[in-house]
Parts: C-alpha cells; structure tokens; sequence
C-alpha cells in the first residue's frame, strides 16, 4: 500500500456517517417532490378534477329526468278532479266538468283533465291512490288470531280450531291452558257503550277497533296478514271472521250479539260476518311432539309418506308453558309463519301473533291472582303517516357506481408514480455504486 492509498483510506474514516432524516424533512420534501411533479401534469389533474363533476351534474340530470316522469297523478294521493272524461264506445271522450250533481269519482271516469290540489285524501283516490295518502289519526283494529279455515283444522277435533298446549308439569300447563278462553255471559247492555263509541269515531273516519276487546271478545280469520295495519283486510268483503269462544257454540250467546250490534253500521264500515268457533286447548307431551305435529299439519309436510293424497291438519295456536309456577310466567308461543315473504326480499309481514301472547298472559294473571285480574289487548294501530309519492332516488342506486370508477382513474396516476418513484430510486442507486467504485481505486 503506497502512500496515496493511505491518504485516500484516512480521508473515508474520517468522514462522518449519515443520520436518518426526521420525519417532517421526509414530508417537506415530498410535498415539494409532488407539487412540482403535478405541475408537469396539468391535464392529468384537470381530468381528475372535472370528473366527480361531470358525475355528479350526470347524476342530477338523470334524478330530474325520473322525478319528471313520476310526477303523475297514480303516483301520489289523489286529489279532487274538476274536469272529468270517459271513454265511449265509438273509441271517442265525453268529458265534463264536476258539479254537485254529477261530481267526478274516483272509479266512475277514464281521464282527468284538472284537479284541485288543495283537496286531496283518501275520498279521492282509487286503491293504487290510497296508499300515498297522509293518515295523520289511524284506525285501530282488534289483535286476531290466525285460525285455518274449518276443511284444514286438525282432526278429530275439528271442526273446532284445537290448539296445542305443553309444558314441563303437565298440571300447572293444563290450568293455564285452562284460563286461556274464559267463558262470558254477555248481554246486550254490554255492547251499548263501545257501539256508541265505534259510532262516533266512524263519523270521523276512524275505525274503533277497542269496540271488541271492550266486551272481551277474542276474534280470529283466516285471512293472511298484512304488512301494516293502516286497514285489516279482514274487515274488507270477508266471511272468514270468528268469535273464539270456550265451549259450544249452541250455547254460547256472544257471536249473535255481536252480530246484532253492529248490524246497524256493519254495511257501512265494515263488510265482515262473525261466525262462532270452537277452541279446544290439546295437551302435547313434550315440545319435540308439539313441534312435529304442528309441521304435520301442513299439506306439503306429507309426514307419514305413505299415500299422495295432501292431507291437513293445521293448528291456530300452540303454547309451551316451560316450567312457570306462581309469579313467573315463562311461555313460548308458537304462531303460523309459512306465510312470511322474506325470504323473497319483500316486506315483512305483520304476523298475528299478538292476541296469543296476549291470552297467555291473561291466563296466567286469572290463575296466580285470580279470575278477576285480566290485562286486555284492547286493540292495536299503526303509527301516523305523512303523505309520500312515488320516488327513485339515483344518486344512492348509482352513486356506488360511479365511486367506484371514479377510484380507479386514480389507479394509472398511482402506478405511474409509483414506477416513476422506482426508477428513480433505482437510478440514484445505480449512481451512489459507481461512486463508491470510483473512490476506491482497488476496486475499479
């Protein structure tokens, strides 16, 4: 080693190592880096800056193009019409403006060529209309049993409607199953006051459904439920209405006095005619026996898979009382859910299974207290509604869309930045090697 060398290898450990820079020197200079390298790329940015716009004026054209086209009269509360036509035979229009005399219907005219948007409700709108419509005081409806029609009720029961009752001691459930129906002897006095009442709330379009819980009746239908109970169709054209009653029916007088109240309004508020039925508690030995002849009973079950021929035998209700004693009410109530549609993605269904918690209850407070104590389900009722209207809100069916393209036209200007940051680390590199290689002469 001569003499330079020596020089040469003093001077390299003389000088001092490098200190790895802080964290606000690294963010200082790549603000700078970036903010020089994005004023290179001027249409780059504009493309990115233009683009949620040009999306988002996209958006609103299209929301007001379809609130345009839903902008019609089926598609909200129908309001009163001024000018009426209907369609003749000869394939022509006869139109009219409404009077007192000949006022324009709903039902009774094709084509409206005006309306008075400051008279709109239920009174003008057809059945599609009705559903858009504000109903700030609902109608209350009594709670209802889900009772099978008598040709499917369990035999040998029927044609009364048996109900399934189990429990961990077979003489407390028995008791309790016992007080669920109560026998009334009700008189005609008895109807006078809920009648009235039912009459007075009629007059301003309400719908008095405490009129039978009032009295004590427990109602049931056949009927499938609904998905609000702004109107119980089971008060609309029906036949399949009954008065759940304990014992007989030749000797129970509560279904033909039921029929006599309301006699006077039924055709006018109510198109329903109560029929008497039968409830008859049936002991199950334990909940894997109930389960099982509840499932059964309905016709695509075929249990016994031994004959073709769809065989019934449904069950309204069925309760499993568990191990209640005297001041604990434990129950499982067991309702008829075949009719839910969510699995197809629609709205849920109000399934009744209120008036069956509700007799539970009853029956336990008539049998730990006492025939006197009762906690009655007068009726129940829907939350007020404001008026709707038709709508389709875009900006949140494609807004997810667009996020999404618009997330990746930032991917190339990503990968060009991070290609660009790679090049010139390695570049740098490449630079740093052969500096080394040409500070040390030995190595060259």
């Amino acid at each position: 080693m001569d003499a330079n060398d020596a020089v040469s290898h003093s001077e390299v450990s003389a000088t001092p190592t490098s200190r790895r820079a802080t964290f606000g020197t690294q963010a200082n200079a790549l603000c700078r880096k970036n903010l020089v390298y994005q004023k290179r790329n001027t249409r780059s940015n504009c493309c990115i800056i233009l683009s949620p716009i040009f999306v988002s004026l996209l958006l609103l054209v299209i929301q007001v193009a379809v609130d345009h086209a839903l902008d019609k009269p089926a598609n909200k509360c129908g309001c009163l019409c001024l000018n009426c036509c209907k369609d003749t035979v000869e394939g022509g229009k006869v139109c009219h403006s409404a009077t007192t005399d000949n006022p324009c219907l709903p039902g009774s005219y094709d084509d409206c060529n005006q309306y008075d948007d400051t008279m709109c409700g239920f009174e003008y709108s057809n059945s599609g209309q009705a559903a858009y419509c504000a109903v700030p005081q609902p109608s209350s409806w009594p709670a209802l049993m889900q009772v099978p029609l008598p040709r499917y009720r369990a035999a040998p029961e029927s044609p009364a409607a048996a109900m399934l009752f189990t429990g961990e001691d077979e003489s407390t459930a028995t008791a309790l199953a016992g007080n669920l129906f109560v026998q009334q002897s009700l008189t005609a006095a008895d109807f006078a006051g809920p009648v009235a009442t039912f009459q007075s709330q009629a007059a301003q379009g309400v719908f008095y459904g405490e009129l039978f819980g009032e009295v004590g009746l427990v109602l049931g239908t056949s009927l499938d439920p609904v998905t609000t109970y702004f109107i119980e169709p089971a008060f609309v054209n029906s036949t399949s209405m009954f008065n759940m009653v304990n014992g007989s029916c030749a000797s129970n007088t509560s279904t033909a006095l039921l029929n006599e109240a309301t006699a006077g309004f039924a055709d006018t508020y109510f198109r329903s005619s109560f029929n008497c039925t039968q409830e008859l508690p049936v002991w199950s030995t334990d909940t894997n026996t109930l389960d099982r002849t509840i499932f059964c009973g309905y016709k695509e079950a075929n249990c016994n898979q031994t004959s073709s021929v769809l065989t019934f035998g449904e069950y309204s209700q069925a309760w499993d009382f568990r191990n209640s004693v005297v001041g604990q009410l434990q129950v499982d109530a067991y309702y008829n859910a075949s009719k839910d549609p969510n699995a197809g993605n629609s709205s849920p269904l109000a399934v009744r299974v209120n008036q069956g918690l509700n007799l539970a209850t009853n029956a336990f407070l008539r049998w730990s207290l006492g025939s006197q104590y009762s906690a009655k389900l007068l009726a129940i009722m829907e939350m007020p509604k404001q008026e709707t209207h038709l709508s389709l809100d875009f900006s949140s069916l494609l807004g997810p869309i667009f996020y999404c393209w618009l997330s990746q036209l930032l991917l190339p200007l990503l990968l060009v930045t991070l290609v660009y940051e790679k090049q010139r680390r390695s570049a740098h590199t490449l630079s740093l090697t052969r500096k080394a290689c040409w500070d040390f002469p030995a190595y060259a």
